[in-house]
């Protein structure tokens, strides 16, 4: 009797020992959730921020930004797009669309294509631009923690893709920013050149189906012409640095998953 009672007593210790452990579990099961693959589409609207021979900058690359305002009309792009979701982490996009570029520079001596001689203070009045690329994203929140419905994520993007773009007016300036004298008329013909997007995008889950998302991407290009200017050195040597520009865009994304479907997953599992 003593035997049986010593028995009852050690596995009752051992039940109380393991139960913690078993709820534990459970409730790790709980929350753990089933990864989402799903297609998608978007669209995106915003401004193209010229960074080639023909913007105003002379402290860099972002002091680009500084003299944007009166230019800021005249500079614009949309995008339509398709992509996928391969799981927690990578994803897959293709989109093309359609801007717009201008600028401006002052005390740079630049070197218009196919005429003799160097300028300065020249204008360059809209490029115009049909550009597709195919980028790979990364969600950056969802490398440590997975949570579809997690309200804002952080998607860093790099690709490869094209421009096929028409090189705008280019003008003289004079003291007051006026145009004064056409020095070369809007290019006769299109040129296509290879390009390299480079951004970052922040996404905000308004629901299962439908982000919103803002976007800044900067595009690497294979020539120096967009704006059919290059720069000079003040020994008149040709200094061919590639034109490169910039897009800050406001989008919505529609995703063809099922939020019904991934709820009854998780709560199965």
């Amino acid at each position: 009797m003593k035997k049986n009672l010593t028995i009852s007593k050690l596995m009752m210790l051992v039940v109380m020992a393991v139960l913690p452990f078993s709820m534990y579990a459970q409730e790790g099961k709980k929350q753990s959730k089933p990864v989402e693959r799903y297609w998608y589409i978007q669209a995106d609207g915003g401004l193209s921020i010229n960074h080639g021979d023909l913007a105003n900058y002379n402290g860099g690359v972002w002091d680009d930004f500084n003299h944007f305002g009166q230019q800021a009309f005249k500079n614009w792009n949309a995008h339509l797009g398709i992509g996928y979701q391969f799981g927690k982490v990578v994803g897959l996009n293709l989109k093309g669309g359609y801007g717009l570029l201008s600028g401006h520079k002052h005390g740079q001596t630049l070197v218009i294509d196919g005429m003799n001689g160097i300028y300065e203070d020249l204008d360059l009045n809209k490029t115009n631009y049909f550009e597709g690329n195919l980028n790979l994203t990364f969600n950056l929140f969802n490398m440590f923690n997975y949570n579809p419905r997690r309200v804002i994520n952080l998607i860093p993007h790099v690709g490869i893709g094209g421009v096929y773009y028409q090189a705008g007016a280019v003008s003289q300036l004079n003291q007051d920013d006026d145009v004064e004298t056409l020095l070369a008329p809007q290019a006769n013909s299109r040129e296509l050149t290879f390009t390299v997007p480079v951004g970052m995008e922040f996404n905000f889950n308004l629901a299962p189906k439908f982000d919103l998302f803002i976007d800044y991407t900067y595009l690497f290009t294979g020539k120096d012409n967009l704006d059919q200017v290059a720069k000079s050195s003040e020994e008149g040597r040709v200094i061919n640095d590639k034109d490169m520009y910039s897009q800050l865009n406001l989008g919505l994304r529609y995703k063809f998953n099922n939020p019904c479907d991934i709820e009854k997953m998780a709560r199965e599992s």
